[in-house]
């Protein structure tokens, strides 16, 4: 259920949308027979806007966000079969997340050259689930995670005038965060057969963080359309963790002694933008860039508490071509290479949990290209093609080499086909088709997937209100989202099934 409001005057605008959902839930226990995984999803958005004079204008956004999930269970087996019907645990778990997002933005015209645009947000993010992480039917473990980031940002924009011959912008960003995690892991070896006590691994950190960021861009367009663009960006972060971890006897035999302690990094990256497009002509119009990118490091709060991971940085490249060969059909395409140096991936151990590493060197290297094409008046037809080859070029865990392997979770190849058509009478069909191909789930690549999904809505829409009926994988594709390995099991969360259902909007 989806509802927005709108409030207009000579000077004023208020809007405010609120959006309700709930599901069932898919999965289904073995043990009880139960349907598991019910979702109840609540979005709200308020939006103040005034125009104060000619020269002054001020927005005020709050935005709202509860996702509460009982019954969280979602994994299983890796089986493509029996995925959705095969969760078989003990305790089926539950998880709530809840958002609180405000934000300023003022935009101060401060002469005919030159614009000020301040935004200033405020952040509150809490998120708390109990859940089983043996993903059996015995008492054998459960992790409860209680995670709270509270961020205070400022973001200051001096931008010149439009239209000019040569456009720019300096700014400077800074940001506060705190973050707190509280990880209980009860281990019941009783029933793990080592004849003792249940212990509980806690791991607590306190995350302080520390940004700065201070960026400028130009684009210069000159008299023969070609265009040139020119950016730098400093980004520095400072983080402090404060970090404890507590067990047992066992637990330390096992390697999670008792510790605590402080610790403090700092990142910080120099980061140069440079691009050229020729806009001559619109039936080609062919681009290139060069740019560094940067992920500030961190502290990993879970299995390897304490320990910290490097900064990702990666350089890259794109050559491409925007064409409008007609009025109804337009193409575009490019090929694009990026070289990773020391890339941060996600490890997930055998207690399922999972933490940050680095690998040495990877390198992403492919194509995309996308066709728009409107034949009739109200008919859009779309398609897209990629193919992408991310390889790790260096990376060693251990005794296990992963040189030359796939990066996970990115898909090799994928394709995108549909088609919307707008009825002059106010009635709406439309449907697509996705498909993404060899993805894999582990750095040794023994586990991947391959799957399309289709989907479809028709409806109807007038000014005040739009009212739909969709589908979604009508041919009900079996597919995961999320894979891993625990104690030498494959598990998987299972995708959504064929799913049908009604939205409605209306508009005040």
């Amino acid at each position: 259920m989806r509802l927005s409001i709108s409030r207009l005057s000579d000077t004023t605008t208020l809007r405010a949308a609120l959006r309700y959902e709930h599901s069932d839930g898919y999965f289904e226990d073995t043990l009880k027979g139960d349907d598991v995984a019910e979702e109840k999803n609540i979005d709200a958005r308020l939006k103040l806007y005034t125009k104060v004079n000619d020269d002054l204008s001020v927005s005020i956004g709050y935005n709202y966000q509860k996702n509460d999930s009982p019954h969280y269970a979602q994994y299983a087996p890796w089986s493509s079969e029996t995925i959705r019907k095969n969760v078989d645990v003990d305790y089926l778990g539950d998880a709530k997340k809840e958002i609180h997002d405000l934000h300023v933005k003022t935009d101060y015209t401060y002469s005919d050259a030159l614009k000020i645009v301040s935004i200033t947000s405020a952040k509150k993010e809490h998120y708390v689930a109990n859940n089983d992480i043996d993903f059996t039917s015995y008492d054998l473990t459960r992790l409860y995670t209680d995670k709270e980031v509270k961020s205070l940002s400022e973001e200051l924009r001096f931008i010149s005038k439009p239209n000019e011959r040569l456009q720019w912008i300096n700014g400077i960003f800074l940001l506060k965060e705190e973050e707190k995690h509280d990880y209980q892991m009860p281990m019941n070896f009783m029933n793990m057969g080592m004849g003792m006590p249940t212990e509980t691994l806690v791991q607590k950190s306190k995350i302080d963080t520390l940004g700065t960021a201070l960026f400028s861009e130009a684009t210069y367009s000159f008299e023969n359309a070609l265009q040139a663009t020119m950016g730098l960006r400093y980004d520095r972060e400072k983080k402090e963790d404060d970090y404890e971890q507590t067990g047992g006897t066992v637990l330390s035999m096992l390697g999670y002694e008792d510790k605590s302690g402080s610790s403090s990094e700092t990142f910080d990256a120099w980061l140069p933008k440079v691009s050229f497009a020729y806009k001559k002509y619109e039936a080609f119009s062919p681009y290139v860039s060069v740019s560094k990118g940067f992920r500030s490091g961190g502290f990993n709060t879970t299995d390897t508490v304490g320990q910290s991971y490097e900064p990702e940085f990666t350089w890259n490249y794109e050559l491409g071509v925007k064409s409008k060969l007609s009025d109804t059909l337009s193409l575009s395409a490019a090929l694009f290479y990026i070289d990773w140096k020391d890339m941060q991936v996600e490890l997930a151990q055998s207690n399922g949990v999972a933490y940050i590493d680095n690998a040495s060197s990877a390198t992403s290297k492919g194509a995309e290209i996308e066709l728009h094409m409107n034949p009739m008046e109200g008919l859009n037809v779309f398609s897209g093609l990629g193919y992408t080859k991310a390889t790790y070029e260096e990376y060693t865990k251990g005794s296990e080499n992963y040189s030359g392997n796939y990066v996970i979770n990115v898909p090799r190849y994928t394709i995108n086909v549909g088609a919307n058509y707008r009825i002059p009478s106010g009635y709406y069909i439309g449907g697509n088709y996705a498909y993404f191909g060899d993805v894999y789930y582990d750095n040794a690549n023994t586990h991947s997937q391959s799957y399309g999904l289709t989907n479809l809505k028709v409806g109807y829409e007038t000014e005040k209100f739009d009212v739909y009926l969709y589908g979604k994988n009508i041919f009900d594709e079996g597919y995961i989202t999320r894979a891993f390995i625990v104690n030498s099991s494959w598990y998987a969360r299972a995708g959504e099934p064929r799913s049908v259902g009604v939205a409605f909007s209306y508009r005040f």
